[in-house]
């Protein structure tokens, strides 16, 4: 799912699997994030790599990205609907396809969930120095000092594809962003995928 951790979560299942070779029988293959095609995936017996992240935070980060005024409640609706289509269609997917689903509050300030996640599901073994040399690398602290050096989203490392402003405050950004009458709104427009969410372990 877009602004779910997509990027660094690339970056480490690129180390682990292709660079460190942590599982023998499998590399790790990047398809969908230049073209968000989900709906163009076939199922050739890989097996899938899916995050989520609390819909209402998706809608936050997707709107401070675009610039959009968090008070514009239509853009807010409208903003709710394109991510409303890409849950559906990411759903569709998972559906047709082995995958790993990952929730990202689970694993992204915490490695070793995402590590132990990964051997259990491919069989493999992530040494103790790998994964102390992912945390070094792909930290929230390491990943702040890379976008540093770019002066806005619109500027990124082009092997990286880590932005300017990548990442902002962590994880529940909406209760301090939106009115209660907007998060309402929220929780009815996404409320199917609010529901996938929160059910995920």
């Amino acid at each position: 799912m877009m602004r779910s951790g997509t990027t660094v979560l690339r970056l480490i299942l690129g180390k682990v699997f292709n660079d460190e070779q942590c599982f023998d029988n499998y590399e790790y293959r990047w398809d969908i994030k230049d073209t968000h095609g989900y709906e163009n995936i076939v199922n050739d017996n890989n097996l899938l790599i899916t995050t989520w992240r609390d819909p209402k935070d998706v809608v936050v980060s997707i709107m401070r990205v675009r610039g959009t005024d968090s008070s514009d409640t239509n853009a807010i609706i409208k903003q709710c609907k394109r991510i409303l289509n890409t849950f559906y269609s990411i759903r569709q997917v998972e559906k047709e396809n082995p995958t790993l689903v990952l929730k990202y509050e689970n694993w992204h300030e915490d490695f070793d969930y995402l590590f132990n996640a990964l051997e259990k599901t491919y069989n493999g073994k992530i040494t103790k120095k790998v994964r102390n040399l992912v945390k070094k690398e792909y930290s929230k602290k390491s990943v702040i000092k890379k976008q540093e050096s770019f002066s806005g989203f619109k500027q990124w490392d082009k092997e990286t594809h880590i932005h300017g402003n990548h990442i902002h405050s962590g994880f529940k950004q909406w209760d301090t962003v939106f009115t209660k009458e907007q998060i309402e709104i929220i929780n009815n427009e996404l409320a199917p995928m609010i529901k996938y969410w929160e059910e995920l372990k």
